[in-house]
């Protein structure tokens, strides 16, 4: 419900505030206060990669406010656990997933991983058609060129043997261009601009262009960047 990632490039990203307040979230916010005021319910919100902010700023607050008795597990930078007894486990997955895992190194001062920017472009292109899009379906419309570049990466490796670093080199290289891929099959150019608003630090609004340098390196450090401890599994 908390999404700040499903939204057109042109489009600023709402606020915590604004979702919660919007016309047509009325009835799950309802139905969510609903249960929380309920005295036989305990009801814990874990945050998820598309609202891994909702521990900056007032947001805490503004999701308190809004459903008194919520137990709120959202921290920084972005993550968040629910354990009961030390027995029962529960977070979301996006710590562990390469495009949508808080990203604290890529760009100095914020948090967004690229997942956030892959979404945003295929909101555009769902907004601009008026068909449906989701990340999963452009990237199985992209399939055909991925496989094939895919392929010609095997037969390379195969005929010259790689160092890690240069393996490593090779998936980055193959990760922007899938993100250009999409920018371009979402009617982007390189030098199209991401509405932010500053949000999450990003200031002035990065381009197509910008945003590909900014993660160009997001495989080959994310061994590292996920071993730092504040990523580390239990």
């Amino acid at each position: 419900m908390l999404d700040q990632w499903i939204t057109a490039t042109d489009d600023p990203p709402p606020t915590f505030g604004a979702i919660i307040s919007a016309e047509h979230n009325l009835e799950i916010v309802e139905a969510l206060q609903a249960l929380c005021t309920n005295p036989d319910i305990r009801v814990s919100y874990v945050t998820g990669n598309h609202d891994l902010l909702s521990w900056q700023g007032d947001n805490p607050l503004v999701i308190a406010d809004t459903f008194p008795g919520m137990a709120i597990y959202s921290q920084n930078p972005g993550v968040g656990e629910y354990t009961r007894d030390n027995i029962l486990w529960a977070e979301h997955g996006h710590r562990y997933t390469l495009f949508n895992a808080p990203d604290i190194w890529s760009h100095a001062g914020s948090h967004l991983p690229l997942g956030f920017f892959i979404s945003r472009l295929v909101a555009s292109l769902s907004q601009e058609t008026g068909v449906i899009y989701t990340t999963p379906e452009v990237l199985e419309l992209l399939s055909r060129q991925t496989m094939a570049t895919l392929n010609q990466r095997r037969t390379l490796e195969q005929r010259y043997p790689m160092s890690p670093a240069a393996k490593g080199n090779l998936d980055d290289a193959l990760i922007i261009a899938i993100f250009n891929a999409i920018a371009r099959f979402s009617g982007k150019t390189s030098q199209d601009e991401f509405v932010m608003n500053a949000l999450d630090g990003f200031d002035p609004d990065p381009s197509v262009a910008e945003v590909s340098n900014t993660y160009a390196t997001i495989f080959s450090d994310w061994p590292v960047n996920q071993n730092a401890s504040i990523l580390s599994p239990r």
